[in-house]
């Protein structure tokens, strides 16, 4: 376990105990994008303090830390809004679709990780240096520059373009509910 991993866990433990609480207060919706938003503003950090100064060490492990709790809280509400979207599919279409989504966001999350995963070696690949090192700005640009990005985006688009407010998920749980008790009261 690298000092970078043990500094993102420190992030991490706090978020386990607020999101929820930050989520009943200000919904699920805004708290995911904003902790991914922090996340990349972690990453941002980084991107300013990479090298192996004593200030640069200092600096990653502070992006670790701000990072690993803006991931942790999206992390550990990822699975609420899973079961959101399976009710949402429910009161669309009424059908229950737990297998559906489950798959579809395992599925998902398995081509980002992929995706994810190589991006940072096309990266480094594309920057390498003639003696075979990596440069710099490529190491700066795989591991803080571009995860920014592609969290500020991710945290934008849930934000504005996630359709499921705390209103529209308040009103379909009632609908769902009664459409439930009315469903069972037939069958007895």
């Amino acid at each position: 376990m690298t000092m970078m991993t043990i500094f993102n866990g420190v992030g991490s433990v706090p978020a386990i105990l607020v999101a929820p609480k930050l989520a009943d207060k200000y919904g699920k919706k805004k708290v995911y994008g904003l902790g991914m938003i922090l996340a990349g503003v972690g990453f941002l950090i980084r991107s300013f303090y990479v090298s192996a100064s004593a200030p640069g060490f200092v600096m990653t492990y502070i992006s670790c830390v701000v990072s690993g709790f803006g991931s942790s809280i999206a992390m550990i509400l990822n699975y609420g809004i899973q079961a959101d979207n399976i009710d949402y599919v429910e009161y669309a279409l009424d059908k229950r679709s737990e297998g559906a989504v489950s798959a579809l966001s395992s599925m998902i999350t398995k081509i980002g990780m992929g995706i994810g995963g190589a991006i940072p070696m096309y990266v480094l690949g594309a920057t390498k240096l003639a003696d075979g090192s990596y440069s710099t700005a490529g190491l700066a640009l795989s591991d803080a520059v571009l995860p920014c990005v592609f969290c500020v985006i991710a945290g934008l688009f849930f934000i504005f373009g996630y359709p499921i407010t705390a209103e529209k998920l308040e009103a379909m749980h009632e609908t769902l509910v009664a459409g439930r008790k009315n469903a069972s009261a037939a069958e007895e």
